[in-house]
Parts: structure tokens; C-alpha cells; sequence
């Protein structure tokens, strides 16, 4: 998917980087992108459904949906000055057969957003209506998240509409580069004789295949902690085919105009994981992860949003009461002391449930507590013993019946006592 620029610097880049403290590339070296993905494959799964093709006329880029009614694109793909032009196509494969489509009701391209430097090429369309809900948001890569020098070699998925290597166009491809230059600060960054890397800019070797013309404004995609975010947006590249290299606006550089568009960020208040960006909503906050061990917090003061340690001390009871009460120590969920459920009276049965805990059952009557003793609505009292008390007057008329009462009591202690 590999997509020429639409648009070259000339000659202005010497004296704009000479006046505005960062260090422009030499003249006529870049050119926005325009078309597709080349040396692709088809992106037409459910964790790609979020990205959009997005038309203005006749000109068309890619974008991506960030939360349910947002969509990230780049800024050379946004027309300031005509909004009821866009159409927002949600489609498996082919644009021209979308599932959905959707008008845009507002707009905003980055106030410092330069179309001949190809600076701050971010921009933001909110949608007349939220997206179908079974399509899933890719969300932003986050500040703290964000692409750093130590990625330079990991892989990196394009994906995106434009024209592939045999001038096809319209199809949702996807093609795993590898980032291979990053420009990270406020100055543009020479990387070699050939590429030259815009301010907050990742690059890319595109030798193999990468983005083309209609590919602009869509996903760089990286995966962090399981979860995949938009790292970068097809932005800019060599005027050449396509074929040498491809830059992308690097996002985690822009949080706070995101942020600042969609509502959502981290330390908002919420009430439902979808109130955020980021898909957090935890204790009530908007929080950088999920923060779903019992020994973390996202609402420790001074830093609300963010997942941190719980104070040593917190329960973090693990449902069973009979291995004690849990507490947290730093970060970690410690054990407590098992419960002794005897209580040392013979008239008791000691057990104990996860549920409930300790249970002393008092004993049926009649059951054994020590030697000739037997349980009497729950005291253990002496046991009649034979000729102490079972014997009647002869001639009784009680007699046979209160002899057989005592063999019967004498036999169910000998019983119980192994006779």
C-alpha cells in the first residue's frame, strides 16, 4: 500500500525552517501522500473495521474511528472551508460497498498545521451520528505510551484505502513495516541523504511495500500491553513511486488536541468505560489502564487517572474468610492469618466456610463429651452410670419399661465408646 505525495515543499522550506527554530529539510525532497497501500494484503477483519475511507469530491483518504462518533485523519485530507462534502464510509473491503456511512458534523484541523511543511498533518471529523456498534474504536496512543527510541525495528501495521503496486484503488489493505527512523522533538530530522524527517514524525523504509497515494491520514498501528493503538498517521512521503520511504504524524505527540476534541482523557470524570478514550472508566475516573488488580488505584490523590499502588493496608479479600483477612503491601495482595474456629467447648462442632467463616454447631443430645458425659441442650453433663439411677422398685409397674430404657442408654455408650 503504497501512496506517492500529492504535494511538493519547494522552495519556501529553507527560509520557513530559517524563521520558526527548527532545521528544514533541503528543497523539493517531500510530497504528501495520496494513494495506497503497496505489496498489501487485504485488511478486511473485525480488529480493522474502524478504519474508514473518507471521501471530499473526488479526492479520497483514509482515517480511523477513535471513540463511537470521532474520526482521526491526517490534516492535508481536511478542507477547512466545506464541511457538508465528507462522507465517512465504514466498509470490510471495498469502499464503494460500505456497511455505513455517516456525514460529518464538525471538524478541526491543528491550529499550527502547515500543508507545505507538512506540519502538525492532524486532524479530527466528529460524525453526525455514533458509529455501529459492533465496530470497535482504535484509540490514540497515549503520551505515556508513547513511540520512543527503543521501537526504532519493532513492527508497525499501515492500513489504509489507497492504490496498490498495480494501480488498483478503493480496497482496505495492510502491509507490516518496521519503524525505522523517529523524529521526536520540535526540529526536523535528517536521517540520510534521502529521508528527511518532519517535526513529531515517524519513518518508515518502504523498500518492501508501505503507504501510497490514499493511504493519507489513515493507521500506523503498534500494540502495547495486548491492546492495539494508532501510533501514526500516513502523512508524507517521497515523490518517487513510493518506493523509498514513508513518514507519519506521530501521535502520541498531539494527546492534548485529541484530548481536547473528544473529551475522555485521563482523570475525567465517568460513569461507563465508554466516557473514555481510552475505554477506562474506573472508581469513577478515566484511567490510563484497566487497573483491575485488587492492590491498585486510580484515585490516589495527586494522581487520579493513572493506576498506582493502593495504600499499604487495603482489604483485598479474596472471597474466602477462612484464610483471613488480605491486605495490600506494596502493590502486592499479602495473605492473612488463617481463622482457628475451636472454641474449646466439646459440645460444639467447629467448622469453617469461605462464605460465612467460623460455624460452632452446638451437638445433637445425647452426644458423647468426655468419658460416661453426654451433651444436654448443649452442656455437657454426666451421663447416668449403671446402678446409679436406672434401677426400680420391684414389682413396679414402670420397672420393665425403665429397665429397657437404661440397657438402651448403657448400650449407646458403649458404643460410642468402642466396647
Amino acid at each position: 500500500m503504497r501512496r506517492r505525495w500529492l504535494l511538493g515543499l519547494g522552495a519556501l522550506i529553507g527560509t520557513f525552517g530559517a524563521g520558526c527554530g527548527w532545521n528544514a529539510p533541503p528543497e523539493g525532497e517531500l510530497a504528501v501522500l495520496g494513494l495506497p497501500i503497496i505489496n498489501g494484503t487485504p485488511a478486511d477483519g473485525d480488529e480493522h473495521m474502524a478504519v474508514v475511507a473518507i471521501l471530499s469530491g473526488p479526492a479520497l483518504c483514509t482515517g480511523t474511528l477513535i471513540n463511537r462518533d470521532v474520526v482521526m485523519t491526517a490534516g492535508h485530507c481536511v478542507d477547512p472551508t466545506s464541511l457538508g462534502s465528507y462522507s465517512i464510509r465504514f466498509a470490510r473491503q471495498r469502499y464503494q460497498s460500505p456497511i455505513a456511512t455517516r456525514a460529518v458534523s464538525e471538524r478541526l484541523r491543528h491550529p499550527l498545521y502547515n500543508r507545505d511543511y507538512v506540519l502538525n498533518d492532524i486532524a479530527l471529523l466528529r460524525l453526525d451520528e455514533p458509529a455501529p456498534a459492533d465496530i470497535v474504536p482504535i484509540p490514540p496512543l497515549p503520551e505515556y505510551l508513547r513511540i520512543a527510541y527503543a521501537d526504532v525495528g519493532e513492527p508497525i501495521d499501515f492500513v489504509g484505502f489507497g492504490m496498490d503496486e498495480d494501480g488498483g484503488v478503493g480496497v482496505k489493505l495492510k502491509f507490516t513495516g518496521e519503524v525505522k527512523w523517529l523524529c521526536d522533538g520540535p526540529d526536523a530530522c535528517p536521517h540520510s541523504n534521502w529521508v528527511y524527517g518532519m517535526p513529531k514524525t515517524l519513518c518508515f523504509d518502504q523498500a518492501e511495500g508501505g503507504t501510497c497515494q490514499g493511504d493519507s491520514g489513515g493507521p500506523a498501528l503498534v500494540v502495547r500491553d495486548q491492546k492495539t493503538y494508532v501510533a501514526g498517521i500516513t502523512s508524507y512521503g517521497d515523490d518517487s513511486g513510493c518506493s523509498i520511504y514513508g513518514c507519519s504524524t506521530k501521535v502520541d505527540g498531539f494527546e492534548d488536541f485529541i484530548v481536547g476534541f473528544t473529551g475522555g482523557g485521563v482523570g475525567e470524570a465517568c460513569t461507563a468505560d465508554g466516557d473514555c478514550l481510552w475505554g477506562n472508566c474506573v472508581e469513577g475516573v478515566c484511567c490510563n489502564a484497566a487497573c483491575d488488580s485488587p492492590c491498585t488505584s486510580c484515585r490516589q490523590p495527586g494522581r487520579e487517572g493513572y493506576c498506582e499502588p493502593a495504600d499499604n493496608g487495603t482489604a483485598c479479600p479474596d472471597g474466602d474468610l477462612c484464610n483471613g483477612d488480605e491486605v495490600c503491601i506494596l502493590g502486592r495482595c499479602v495473605p492473612g492469618t488463617p481463622l482457628d474456629c475451636a472454641d474449646q467447648d466439646p459440645c460444639t462442632s467447629d467448622v469453617c466456610t469461605p462464605a460465612q467463616g467460623c460455624l460452632n454447631e452446638l451437638e445433637p443430645d445425647g452426644f458423647e463429651c468426655g468419658e460416661w458425659m453426654m451433651c444436654q441442650a448443649g452442656a455437657c453433663v454426666e451421663a447416668k452410670r449403671p446402678g446409679g439411677g436406672c434401677a426400680t422398685a420391684a414389682g413396679s409397674p414402670a420397672a420393665g419399661a425403665a429397665l429397657l430404657a437404661c440397657l438402651v442408654m448403657l448400650l449407646g455408650l458403649a458404643v460410642r465408646r468402642g466396647v
